[in-house]
C-alpha cells in the first residue's frame, strides 16, 4: 500500500532540496471499504490509547478502500492544527478518490467541538474544490467515536426547520392580520400602527430566513423611516 514520504535530497551545488516520495507502507492495513464510521473507528481504535491529539487521513479509492493512511497533525493534550494543505497535500499524490479524517480526543470524550466542526467545514469546502471530497471526520474518545458530518448534517438540518417555522409563523401572522382587516372601510391611527408593526416583523423574520444579514435589514429600515418622515414635513 502507498504512503507518502517527505526526504531531503543534496543537488549538485549540496543543498538540501526537499522531496516528496510515494513509498510501500506494508503496516497500513488493507481491508473492507470505509462505508460507515463504526468501520473506520474498528481500523483506527489504536488512537485511543494516545496521550496528545492525532489527526490521520485516510486515503481512499474509487471503491472507499485504503490506499494510504497519513498522520497530517500531532498537536497536544487539548489540539492539533489541521490544515487542508497538509490533509489534501499527499491525497493528491496519492491519486485519491476521496479522504476519510480521524483524530482523538485524548480527554476520551468524543464530542466534536466547535473548533472540530469549524475546520472540518473549511477542509470539506476545500476538498469540494480540489474534487476530493471529505466523506467524514471521526473523532475518536476512550471507546467511543463521533462524526463530525453527523453533527454537521443535524446542525444544517435544525438551521433550515428553524427557518421553515419561522417562515411560517410569519405567514399566518400575515393572514390573520388580513382577516382583521376584512370587511374595514379605515383604520385608526393604533390600528395603523398596530398593522404596521406586525408587517414589518413579519416580513423581518422571513427577509432573515432567506439569508439576509440582520444589520442590511436594520439599516433598510432606518433609511425607509428616514424617507418617509422626509415626506411628512414636505407636506
Amino acid at each position: 500500500m502507498l504512503s507518502v514520504n517527505l526526504s531531503l535530497e543534496r543537488t549538485e551545488q549540496n543543498l538540501p532540496l526537499p522531496q516528496i516520495r510515494l513509498f510501500q507502507n506494508t503496516e497500513v492495513p488493507k481491508g473492507e471499504p470505509m462505508c460507515s464510521p463504526v468501520a473506520v473507528y474498528e481500523t483506527m481504535r489504536f488512537l485511543q490509547n494516545a496521550d496528545r491529539e492525532m489527526c490521520y487521513a485516510l486515503h481512499l479509492d474509487a471503491k472507499n478502500r485504503i490506499i494510504a493512511m497519513e498522520l497530517v497533525s500531532m498537536g497536544n493534550l487539548n489540539n492539533s492544527l489541521i490544515h487542508p494543505r497538509e490533509v489534501f497535500k499527499g491525497a493528491i499524490l496519492n491519486n485519491s478518490a476521496s479522504v476519510i479524517l480521524v483524530h482523538n480526543h485524548p480527554s476520551g470524550d468524543a464530542k466534536p467541538s466547535q473548533e472540530d466542526l469549524k475546520k472540518t467545514e473549511g477542509i470539506i469546502k476545500a476538498g469540494e474544490m480540489l474534487g476530493i471530497p471529505v466523506i467524514d471526520h471521526i473523532v475518536i474518545g476512550n471507546g467511543e467515536y463521533n462524526s463530525v458530518k453527523s453533527c454537521l448534517d443535524y446542525a444544517a438540518e435544525s438551521k433550515e426547520m428553524t427557518k421553515r417555522k419561522q417562515t411560517e409563523s410569519a405567514i399566518n401572522t400575515l393572514i390573520k392580520a388580513n382577516e382583521n382587516l376584512k370587511g374595514k372601510e379605515s383604520l385608526s391611527s393604533t390600528e395603523i400602527k398596530s398593522l404596521s408593526k406586525t408587517l414589518r416583523g413579519s416580513v423581518y423574520k422571513m427577509f432573515l430566513t432567506r439569508g439576509i444579514e440582520e444589520s442590511c435589514l436594520r439599516e433598510c429600515y432606518r433609511s425607509t423611516a428616514q424617507y418617509i418622515k422626509g415626506k411628512s414635513s414636505r407636506r
